[in-house]
């Protein structure tokens, strides 16, 4: 298969530029959750991503918020990835049309489609890419820490 060609230096500047954030912003949610902790449940109908902590201790919330063991937290599906072999591809959710994944859980990822159309970031307009060359990962790690900044 030929794939499009993405302007690797646009992209890689963009998460090197974010990448501090993006990764505090998860640091932060394993310290709200309890780091390993915990058990998690996807709700695909409901948007929603569970955590339970597993060892009797509250989420880490804040002083001024009540005690809880549970924490709902809304989700956006960016994409899939598929491996095969030495290569894979990401697949952003918007041009995955066979899994009927509701709008409503794509909207991360169109806001991402719309800014990479006038930033002219490929990464963000093709809709499948691939994610390995020459036996190692590309790219699609990036892909998920970035829209921690939408």
């Amino acid at each position: 298969m030929v794939y499009p060609t993405i302007d690797l230096d646009a992209f890689g500047a963009l998460f090197h530029d974010h990448v501090a954030f993006a990764i505090d912003k998860q640091q932060r949610m394993s310290d709200v959750i309890g780091g390993q902790a915990h058990n998690w449940q996807l709700n695909l109908r409901s948007g929603l991503l569970t955590f339970t902590r597993t060892d009797g201790l509250p989420m880490a919330l804040g002083p001024d918020e009540p005690e809880t063991r549970t924490l709902d937290a809304p989700i956006q599906l960016l994409g899939s990835e598929a491996q095969a072999g030495d290569d894979g591809t990401w697949l952003w959710a918007w041009a995955n049309t066979e899994s009927n994944i509701p709008d409503e859980l794509q909207q991360a990822a169109l806001s991402l489609y719309q800014w990479g159309m006038a930033a002219g970031i490929a990464a963000f307009t093709e809709p499948l890419t691939p994610h390995h060359r020459h036996g190692r990962r590309r790219d699609a790690g990036r892909l998920v820490l970035l829209p921690l900044l939408v």
